[in-house]
């Protein structure tokens, strides 16, 4: 099993694009929140239109992912915060939200903020085809995901020299490297995925695409998964040998309600 290293994190750009911690727009002294930079994924939705061709017909929207235990038993709110100013974002059950388009909320400094510690959630975009059955995702839309993510800075991972260098450079190139790994999270902890494309199946493996893939219990508080790691997938998203329109099929701990 090939060891991980610096570039199977290759969406250090949360970290770097983040820019740190801010405290919440109305108590100077309070804990830092959960946040992400505006700025930031205003580029990951200009990068979706940009690379649409990957998926056509998707729809983009958001999701927080619990990161702690205790982050996944609360109902957080979510607000873009710019100039002391807080606009009330609307979060659904699951976590999904959308992102407005709006200049004047642009400022120096503006987050996307919910109203929780530091480090409860993991962010993502969600990129999706309609007409799909709930356990099944399109290839070329989880490339465009990939390449949505890396621009918007969203994912949170130990930072590295080599990471800060390809991300600053070109950061949509690293979703089509071999080395890279870019985690998917599915709806559910999972049993088993297998590609299909026409008559070609390929199920993955557990040692290679499931479960953090290896990774070391010690460096599970650094990344984006230590409560979702049975959620976790790597998929191959490099491979030009599966089509965008590959089906991801996906079989569950539980069966579907």
């Amino acid at each position: 099993m090939r060891k991980i290293n610096s570039l199977h994190f290759i969406a250090v750009a949360a970290c770097l694009m983040a820019g740190g911690s801010v405290m919440a727009a109305d108590s100077p002294a309070a804990a830092p929140l959960d946040q992400r930079s505006y700025a930031g994924v205003l580029k990951g939705i200009e990068a979706f239109a940009a690379h649409r061709a990957l998926a056509p017909n998707a729809s983009l929207s958001f999701q927080l992912y619990p990161r702690r235990q205790e982050a996944g038993a609360v109902r957080p709110t979510l607000a873009i915060v710019s100039g002391g100013a807080r606009t009330p974002l609307t979060l659904e059950a699951d976590g999904s939200f959308k992102v407005p388009v709006r200049p004047d909320l642009n400022g120096p400094g503006a987050m996307l903020q919910s109203n929780q510690p530091e480090g409860s959630f993991a962010w993502r975009p969600v990129v999706r085809t309609p007409g799909l059955p709930a356990h099944v995702r399109r290839l070329g839309d989880l490339r465009l995901q990939c390449r949505v993510d890396l621009n918007a800075g969203l994912m949170v991972v130990p930072p590295s020299r080599a990471n800060q260098a390809l991300m600053a450079s070109n950061p949509g190139r690293a979703c089509e490297m071999s080395q890279a790994f870019y985690p998917i999270f599915a709806d559910r902890p999972v049993f088993e995925v297998t590609l299909v494309s026409g008559s070609r199946r390929r199920v993955l493996l557990t040692q290679e695409s499931l479960y953090g893939m290896g990774a070391p219990a010690s460096r599970l508080p650094l990344l984006d998964w230590p409560h979702l790691r049975d959620r976790v997938v790597r998929l191959p998203l490099h491979d030009s040998a599966w089509p965008d329109d590959t089906q991801v099929v996906f079989e569950y701990l539980e069966p579907l309600p």
